[in-house]
This record gives C-alpha cells, sequence and structure tokens, in this order.
C-alpha cells in the first residue's frame, strides 16, 4: 500500500532550535507508525552542529525524515519589518515562500515551533480543505483585542489598514495547511514577499495572509492552535465556548506572544501546559541547552537547578507526572523563601 508522504514544514534560526527540537519530539510521540512525516526546517543560519543534533534526534524513527532548506537566497533583497517586537526576527516571514518552494505538493503543513502536539498531525493533514487556498484556526487574541472597546487602535487597524470583511473570522498563521496549486494560482512569491514589505504589518506575515488569503480560508477549529488566555470577555459568545471546551483537550497547544510568561523555557510559574513542554523537552538533545539558557537568565537560581533538573535528565522516561512533582515541590518552595 502506498504511503502518502506527509511534509511538515517549520522555520527557525539556530538560537530558536531546542524550542523547535521540543516540538518536533511531540509530533513525533504522537505519530502513526503506519504514516511517513517527511520534516523541512527552513533557515538562513541554523549552524552544522544543529542539524546533527536534529538528525540525531528524529534518525530511530523510521518513519521520519528530515531537511534543511536554507532560504537566504530568495530574500537577499527584502528587509521584512520585526521593528514592533523585539522578539521577532525575519523567520517569520519565512512560511511566505512555501508555495514556492514546495510546489510538487499538493498541500502542506506548515507549524511554528513555540508550539507542543497533543494529536497525530496526519489527522490535521488529512482534512479535505477543498479549493481554499489554506486552512488555519481564528487568532483568539486578535479577535477579543478588536472586540475591547479599549483597545481603538486594534479596531482601526482592522478595518482601515486591513480591510477584514470578518474580523470573526481572523487565522492565527502558526499553524497553516497550504493548498498549494491554489496558492501559486492566485500569487506568485515575488507579488507575495512585495506585498510583505509594502508597509509596516502589525503582526507581520499573519496580517500579510489574512488579506491575501481573505474569504479563501478554511477555518478549522481552535483546538489545532490553541493559544491560552485567562480574559476572554469581549470574545463573541460562540468563541468563548469554543475556548472553555477546547481546553480541556487542545490538539496544539501554541506558546503564543511576545512575553515571557507566555514560554515555558522562559517562565515555569504561569504558563499554561508548561508540563507538557518539559515531558517532550527532557527527550531532546537540546535538554541540557534550555535549561543552561535559564541559568543565565537567572530564571531560576543555581544551586535550585541542580537538584531539579538532574532528578528530570536522570529519570527522563518517567514524563510528565514526574516533572509536575518536580516543579510543584521544590520551585514553590523555593519561590516562597525568596519572597
Amino acid at each position: 500500500m502506498l504511503k502518502i508522504e506527509i511534509p511538515i514544514i517549520f522555520s527557525s534560526n539556530d538560537f530558536f532550535v531546542p524550542y523547535l527540537s521540543t516540538m518536533l519530539q511531540s509530533v513525533i510521540e504522537n505519530s502513526n507508525l503506519s504514516r511517513f512525516y517527511h520534516v523541512f526546517i527552513l533557515n538562513k543560519d541554523i549552524s552544522q552542529a544543529s542539524m546533527n543534533l536534529l538528525y540525531a534526534q528524529i534518525a530511530r524513527w523510521h518513519h521520519f525524515s528530515l531537511d534543511f532548506i536554507n532560504i537566504s537566497e530568495y530574500i537577499k533583497n527584502y528587509d521584512f519589518y520585526t521593528a514592533n517586537r523585539n522578539t521577532l526576527t525575519s523567520e517569520a516571514y519565512f512560511r511566505l515562500l512555501i508555495p514556492e518552494l514546495f510546489s510538487e505538493y499538493k498541500k502542506v503543513i506548515y507549524l511554528d515551533g513555540d508550539m507542543i502536539c497533543c494529536a497525530d498531525i496526519a489527522t490535521l493533514y488529512d482534512i479535505d480543505i477543498g479549493e481554499y487556498m489554506l486552512a488555519s484556526s481564528r487568532d483568539i487574541g486578535g479577535i477579543k483585542d478588536y472586540h475591547d472597546p479599549k483597545d481603538k487602535n486594534r479596531r482601526c487597524y482592522n478595518d482601515e489598514v486591513l480591510k477584514l470583511s470578518n474580523t470573526d473570522n481572523y487565522f492565527n498563521s502558526g499553524m497553516l495547511i497550504l493548498n498549494i496549486p491554489a496558492f501559486r494560482k492566485q500569487f506568485t512569491v515575488k507579488e507575495v514577499l512585495d506585498f510583505a514589505v509594502s508597509r509596516e504589518w502589525r503582526c507581520h506575515d499573519q496580517d500579510i495572509l489574512n488579506v491575501l488569503c481573505q474569504n479563501k480560508t478554511l477555518l478549522l477549529p481552535i483546538a489545532w492552535n490553541y493559544i491560552w488566555y485567562d480574559d476572554v470577555q469581549y470574545l463573541p459568545n460562540d468563541l468563548k465556548e469554543e475556548c472553555e471546551e477546547t481546553k480541556k483537550a487542545p490538539k496544539i497547544i501554541h506558546f503564543a506572544g511576545t512575553k515571557s510568561e507566555r514560554k515555558p523555557w522562559e517562565s515555569i510559574v504561569n504558563v499554561r501546559y508548561f508540563e507538557l513542554f518539559w515531558k517532550y523537552a527532557t527527550r531532546t538533545p537540546f535538554f541540557d541547552i534550555i535549561i543552561h539558557r535559564m541559568n543565565e537568565n537567572r530564571l531560576i537560581g543555581l544551586s535550585y537547578t541542580e537538584h531539579i533538573f538532574e532528578d528530570i535528565k536522570n529519570r527522563r522516561r518517567l514524563g510528565l507526572r514526574f516533572i509536575v512533582k518536580c516543579f510543584s515541590a521544590r520551585f514553590w518552595k523555593r519561590w516562597k523563601k525568596d519572597k
């Protein structure tokens, strides 16, 4: 029986590789052994050392393959706007090249690296998106800000700059299923990149895709790109209900946002689902690097780190429950003492 290849595309720089590696591990461990997954990583500066570690990570999984694509030549004449977010890099725009780079495929999946997958990604790939240019999930954060009466700038931007016919259909570009023939029929890569640098987009590639693919996007359940928000009071009621239901069992968790409390490798206090990130991080070849960076940033004390993470390193396969136990017992004791 012919196995249909599932192309999964990421974008990263060398610094971000350890976190992407964690997402990749979650994709692998939730995969179907009877399917074949081909992973591509778009980049312009990933070192050979990082590549070798990722190759080693994926090597024992015979239903996965990995390739790196350097896109430097494609973007050498373009200067993408990132100045409004100090954590954003030009890699965010690399997904705009996908229709050009993967023209041999009918459809592909793009995923951000700051995610954790809790379901078989093949299930996402198997969704029939028909003639739509792409499929994605609504951006809960952008929609709630639009309806917030205090955020007049967001409403003005969406209405006057993006000119969306229905802001409640504004989607998040962290998860995409791209219909390659349909996209290429509408736009050349030059047209897309020229449009990308035509103005300073507030939400960068996400705004660009929302404008270009307006009314040509299939909206999927937010479970496929779930971003936790404590305050959703301004969301339409149907989206509030979907959020409430989704948080019980999201299929993909997205640690989106620029604040440190949204990143489980930067904060272990306020991040929802942080334990799932660490469950998979402990099983990657980059675990020590992630911990070293936390120490460098003084997010946790050195002596505390030596205790908690040596335990986790020595007993990695215990996974979720043991990690939660470590964090709960030791971090809170340390935190209360510092208070």
